[in-house]
């Protein structure tokens, strides 16, 4: 009798179970359905009518011919063979395109980093079709359209697409080797550096109206970091807070890292990446590539970065025209220039276990080299906590 009842109870438990499970999956479909708005009155098209492209969760790429070959299977010295002694690089665009039925009188197109739309970006348009410039790497972008007839609404499911994990390159015209710092994932797997907060790249000089007003509207830039103590104002305007010094590049030849005459130029632009009312910053020399190169190595092994990577930042240079205008070649730099900097900050620092092995990540002896040349614990840690992010 006892078992009986028990088994009623169980099969009572599995039909509620069932029910819920039920439930829960109408409710997530009918989330992500179309919906179709009749002034007040609200309807569901379980078969849609508004199909769009790029596909559902595709992966898109942002880079294309060398560069991409270069990113997408790197190894130290794989420019050579795609250095074509130009710009070469510059981002893809993403087109979102879609097909409804017939009569539509105009569309609102709604792009988002996050599934809920929140803090998304809105535009009203004629045509069924719509080009997204400057996005980030590595990131999910969902997006909605809203298709209007002359007696209804229909909001399409919520779309989304996957930008490759790949560097995010910028294009600047009469601004050469341009490209964001950021989108490269730690080491340990744990963090990313953020992207669209510091901006990597040739001299400003002979930037046109149209690159300075890019650098100010779309990529915000309020810092100018230039390492060559040539001007006093920034070619961005007054209203652009302006740091120069005269910066060291490489090490062990005298005007590098290891010259105890350029440890104060260099700890006054690392310290500029602590200040949080700094960002966005462009930092960039006359080419780009070595005192820009040397910086910006510096920043992200602090953050982590694995050495892979950093080799990656510092080649993409010769993957532009300024970054080969004074001829060098990927392999004399790569060999001769960085792996000689590596070595300095590989040896800098040292703390051996029980085993004679060396505990220490290369970001900590970093992080050491740093504090020796006047960077305060404070500093580095509020880098770290404004240039990464959790992976999620």
């Amino acid at each position: 009798m006892m078992s009986c009842k028990r088994c009623w109870l169980v099969l009572a438990i599995c039909i509620i179970a069932l029910c819920l499970i039920a439930a829960i999956f109408f409710w997530v479909s009918r989330s992500n359905c179309e919906k179709v708005v009749y002034g007040n009155m609200e309807k569901i098209n379980y078969i849609p009518t508004i199909k769009a492209s790029p596909a559902d969760g595709e992966t898109v790429n942002l880079l294309s011919g060398g560069i991409y070959a270069v990113a997408s299977a790197y190894e130290k010295g794989i420019a050579e063979q795609y250095c074509t002694r130009e710009d070469s690089y510059a981002p893809e665009s993403v087109e979102v395109t879609w097909t409804c039925e017939e009569g539509a009188t105009g569309y609102t197109f709604i792009v988002s980093q996050s599934e809920d739309l929140k803090d998304a970006t809105s535009v009203e348009l004629q045509d069924t079709s719509v080009v997204l410039a400057d996005l980030l790497a590595g990131t999910t972008y969902y997006y909605q359209i809203q298709a209007q007839y002359t007696d209804r609404v229909v909001h399409s499911k919520v779309f989304h697409f996957v930008t490759a994990q790949l560097p995010r390159t910028i294009s600047v015209p009469r601004v050469s080797n341009t490209r964001d710092i950021g989108g490269y994932i730690t080491e340990d797997g744990k963090y990313r550096v953020r992207q669209g907060m510091v901006y990597r790249g040739g001299t400003l000089d002979y930037a046109s109206k149209e690159s300075r007003q890019k650098m100010l509207n779309v990529y915000h830039i309020r810092t100018d970091l230039d390492l060559r103590k040539k001007l006093s104002v920034s070619p961005l305007g007054e209203d652009v807070n302006f740091i120069s010094v005269d910066c060291p590049y490489y090490s062990n030849h005298g005007k590098g890292i290891d010259a105890p005459m350029y440890r104060a130029a260099l700890a006054t632009a690392i310290r500029s990446f602590a200040d949080p009312d700094n960002y966005p910053i462009y930092v960039h020399c006359e080419i780009g590539r070595d005192r820009t190169g040397t910086i910006v190595f510096l920043i992200n092994s602090l953050l982590g970065v694995s050495k892979q990577d950093l080799l990656l930042d510092y080649e993409l240079s010769f993957m532009s025209e300024a970054g080969c205008r004074d001829g060098q070649t990927p392999a004399t730099m790569m060999d001769a220039y960085i792996t000689e900097m590596i070595d300095y900050i590989n040896y800098y620092d040292f703390s051996f276990n029980d085993e004679g092995k060396d505990t220490k990540t290369f970001a900590e002896k970093t992080e050491s080299f740093l504090l020796d040349i006047g960077i305060t614990e404070e500093e580095i840690q509020a880098i770290r906590t404004i240039l990464l992010e959790e992976v999620k």
